[in-house]
């Protein structure tokens, strides 16, 4: 069947890989199965007073910039040219990329593959439960890279969860075509001046090592914290409401004016 993304649930994205098997995203799996450490949660209080309304913009913002840096992106690789609006954000981001990949020339592989595992263990468990998005595998230096774009202010741990993720579900789909290196390429959006120094753009690739412990340990504390009271690991659905209605048995009687 053809994987289906689900709408409507109430936390997370969550993919339909059979007609059975319903699995979280890598990310949303990462956000409730990963603990979240204290700097982290002053910084959050911090950056947004205390608001969460202001937390709440301020994600909406950073996902907007990072959506459309993604998209300029995936259309520069095809080879397509991009003209973009007044942005800062976006256009520093771009930049940085197309400053980098000037410099380090990829083959492309694979531009945003659908990654998952639909095959079972003897017990009927899938064998890796999560699916997700890889953003580009390429070729660099003789070497088979997966790389994720990130237009975050910072790099963290968490990013080396998800690619760890994303090429356990790879090898396991293309055995012949293993990956060789993880990384990040920080889209930096806020240097300041046209253009980022050269020693800048020189350290935007970020590699992570190999930890697929990581991944199975996110898993299983997802598992633990979101268990129904059947044992089952779901998405929490919104109720469908109706936005069209009509009364078959409306009568009057004794109309007056």
């Amino acid at each position: 069947m053809e994987n289906k993304l689900l709408n409507n649930t109430t936390f997370g994205r969550w993919y339909q890989i059979t007609p059975n098997d319903v699995v979280p995203s890598v990310t949303t799996l990462i956000q409730g199965g990963s603990p979240i450490s204290p700097w982290f949660l002053e910084f959050i209080i911090k950056s947004s007073e205390g608001s969460v309304d202001k937390w709440r913009n301020s994600k909406s913002e950073a996902l907007r910039v990072g959506t459309l840096v993604h998209k300029h992106i995936e259309n520069l690789l095809s080879g397509d040219e991009v003209e973009l609006p007044d942005d800062p954000q976006v256009q520093r981001a771009v930049n940085c990329f197309c400053l980098w990949f000037e410099e380090n020339p990829m083959q492309v592989t694979a531009l945003e593959k659908f990654l998952y595992c639909a095959d079972k263990t003897p017990a009927g468990d899938l064998i890796h439960p999560y699916a997700g998005t890889c953003d580009m595998v390429g070729m660099l230096n003789g070497e088979r890279y997966l790389i994720d774009f990130k237009t975050s202010k910072q790099i963290d741990v968490n990013m080396g969860v998800q690619l760890s993720a994303y090429k356990t579900l790879w090898d396991y789909m293309y055995p012949d075509k293993p990956i060789d290196k993880i990384a990040v390429l920080w889209c930096k959006k806020d240097y300041v001046g046209s253009n980022p120094t050269a020693r800048t753009i020189k350290g935007l690739l970020k590699e992570f090592p190999y930890d697929p412990t990581s991944i199975k340990c996110a898993s299983y504390l997802y598992a633990l914290h979101h268990r129904d009271q059947y044992g089952h690991i779901k998405p929490k659905l919104r109720a469908e409401l109706k936005n069209k209605f009509k009364l078959s048995n409306v009568e009057y009687v004794d109309v007056v004016d």
